[in-house]
């Protein structure tokens, strides 16, 4: 009875920490208020209990690879990130939402198409 209540509380204490961290709490945000997401779960878009994955950081630095199960109104997902920390700021790799038996609904922003025609870009300066 005493390892089982302690079991839980570590388990409580873990979940709390993941939920508690910038990662976590900035990707459901995002997920959340995305139209996309809430037109193919169905509103309010909310965060299961359970979350997989972790969090490392070691002073202003550290990583971040999260598993967030979301449950809408009519259907269920998991929200996948991944992100870096340097410098106390937090930057995204990955934020996506698989919706099952349908699309990924990629939440960051594309990068601008690289160049690749052979032309110097504006702001490349050749020395002659």
């Amino acid at each position: 009875m005493v390892l089982a209540l302690m079991i839980g509380a570590i388990t409580g204490l873990v979940f709390g920490m993941l939920k508690s961290s910038e990662p976590y709490q900035h990707a459901v945000a995002v997920a959340a208020s995305d139209r996309r997401v809430t037109y193919g779960l169905g509103a309010p878009v909310m965060p299961r209990w359970f979350v997989a994955g972790n969090i490392n950081i070691s002073g202003s630095s550290g990583n971040a690879d999260l598993q967030i199960p979301l449950n809408g109104r009519f259907h269920r997902a998991t929200l996948r990130v991944k992100a870096r920390r340097a410098n106390d700021v937090w930057t995204y790799q990955r934020m996506e939402v698989e919706i099952p038996g349908s699309s990924t609904i990629h939440l960051l922003p594309s990068p601008p198409a690289p160049l690749d025609d052979g032309k110097q870009s504006p702001d490349e300066h050749q020395e002659d």
